[in-house]
């Protein structure tokens, strides 16, 4: 009996529990085993040790990335102004498209306006889609440029467009991306109906009032306060140099309420709203690039005065009275290394557009640099892509104070451009590729092509501003919110 206890294997405290789970019958005291025993029945495994046990793969999600085959939607709007541009612009959007027809998505697309060039073959595109994509929405826009077509031309590119899109969301808009027509109210219902009694009308003008009728459509107006405010989106066409997102706001104390948000799209930019979470994370664009917020303050304050100082001494006069619009940021500047705000500059029959510091412009405004109040519904994801094509004939070269004129190229040299005059002048459209946002696009020769890609969380984008001076005094320049027409004062 001794030599049998000797030889008896002493099992730990860790393999006893191990045994416990694993083990095909459960675990014996640690003693001798007898010479002859009886078989135990076999028991069955748990369910948790087979599952740990298994070789099998875990199930992995469809390569679709959404559960919702042909229901999520995904719509893409593009602004016409010409045949070139609307080619160039198909081919840039190809492979958001593609994506999303591989997760899945019910894909839309809505073209914004049209040309001469450009109305026959949308018409055609309403009818048989655009490669994959069979669900092609037009809205009209400034109708003068149908003038050049024929009658009958103009009027079976009218009758396939809809005055008012509304895609997405809610059956009564809330959380859905909107398009409307030029003059036509932001309203579903009847809108057919009404677009439809309108065109009968129009149809029975003579000529002369036909055309009088395409010269004379009702400007742009931007969305009423609150009309947004379940959630809902609104895109539309804009003549100016930068695309961008603007939004009308509800100020009160310590807060601000976004309560409507729309998208204006330049002659070089598309829009895309989804409701696939798999389709946003993969379009989402990547933070740009590092913001050094160490440079000093007054080093940033001496780029914006050399900025004021070259607009005055290229003809501003009250430049107080000069109205900018904040559009994307770009990456240019010193070493073409700096992180840099454009805006878009109105006033005095002229028009510019420069590049502020970014750090300096947030300090400025740091009171709209805020996350606005989440609306009562969620939206759709949105992403708002453009190219900001800037002609070299058109840089203004900076102005410094008390430097010498070899001083002043090397100085502007080491800046880098940083305003150029609008409206640009017409040239060939470039060649044009997607690098990541914010960057130049390098192959382009005698201008400078940036593409910015934002998704709305810039909430300093579509703020109106203008310049001022800081209380130290009238030597010091700044930047002022002017932004009233797109704020109510609540208490």
């Amino acid at each position: 009996m001794a030599t049998a206890m000797t030889e008896t294997r002493v099992s730990s405290v860790t393999s006893e529990l191990y045994r416990l789970f694993v083990s095909d019958a459960p675990a014996t005291p640690a003693v001798a085993t007898p010479a002859v025993a009886t078989p135990a029945a076999a028991q069955p495994k748990p369910a948790l040790v087979r599952a740990r046990r298994s070789t099998t793969p875990l199930p992995l999600p469809e390569s679709t990335g959404c559960s919702m085959k042909g229901v999520t939607k995904t719509v893409l709007t593009v602004p016409v102004s010409g045949a070139e541009r609307l080619d160039a612009t198909l081919r840039l959007v190809q492979p958001a498209t593609e994506l999303a027809l591989q997760n899945g998505n019910d894909v839309h697309l809505i073209f914004l306006g049209s040309s001469a060039a450009t109305a026959p073959r949308l018409t055609a595109m309403a009818a048989s889609g655009v490669g994959r994509v069979t669900n092609v929405h037009l809205v009209a826009g400034d109708l003068n440029e149908l003038k050049a077509l024929s009658r009958e031309q103009a009027m079976q590119y009218l009758r396939r467009c809809s005055p008012v899109v509304v895609l997405g969301g809610e059956e009564d808009g809330a959380g859905a991306l909107w398009a409307a027509a030029r003059g036509q109210p932001l309203d579903i219902a009847n809108a057919a109906e009404r677009w439809s009694a309108m065109l009968s009308e129009v149809a029975k003008l003579g000529t002369d009032e036909f055309l009088e009728w395409l010269a004379t459509q009702p400007a742009e107006a931007p969305p009423p306060r609150g009309f947004l405010k379940d959630g809902a989106t609104l895109v539309r066409a804009t003549p100016n140099a930068l695309a961008c997102t603007r939004r009308h706001l509800d100020v009160g104390p310590g807060f601000m309420l976004c309560n409507a948000e729309w998208s204006e799209l330049s002659a070089c930019s598309w829009h895309l709203s989804t409701w696939c979470g798999s389709t946003a994370a993969a379009l989402t664009p990547p933070p740009m690039a590092y913001m050094d917020k160490a440079v000093p303050l007054d080093e940033l304050q001496y780029d914006v005065n050399v900025v004021l100082t070259t607009l005055i001494q290229s003809g501003v006069k009250d430049f107080l009275a000069m109205r900018g619009v904040l559009g994307p940021c770009v990456v240019a500047g010193r070493g073409d290394s700096e992180i840099m705000r454009t805006v878009e500059w109105r006033g005095d029959g002229v028009g510019f557009l420069t590049l502020l510091p970014e750090a300096y412009v947030r300090f400025v405004l740091a009171d709209y640099d805020r996350n606005f109040t989440e609306l009562s519904s969620p939206g759709p994801s949105t992403v708002l892509s453009s190219f900001l094509i800037l002609p070299d004939d058109d840089v203004v070269l900076l102005r410094f104070p008390d430097l010498t004129g070899a001083e002043q190229v090397d100085a502007a040299g080491e800046l880098g451009s940083r305003i150029w005059k609008l409206p640009s002048k017409k040239v060939p459209l470039p060649a044009l590729r997607l690098v990541p946002p914010g960057q130049r696009v390098d192959t382009v020769e005698n201008q400078t092509v940036f593409y910015t890609a934002s998704d709305s969380s810039d909430a300093l984008e579509g703020l109106t501003v203008r310049w001022t001076f800081a209380p130290g005094g009238r030597d010091l320049p700044t930047l002022d919110s002017a932004n009233e027409a797109f704020e109510t004062v609540v208490t």
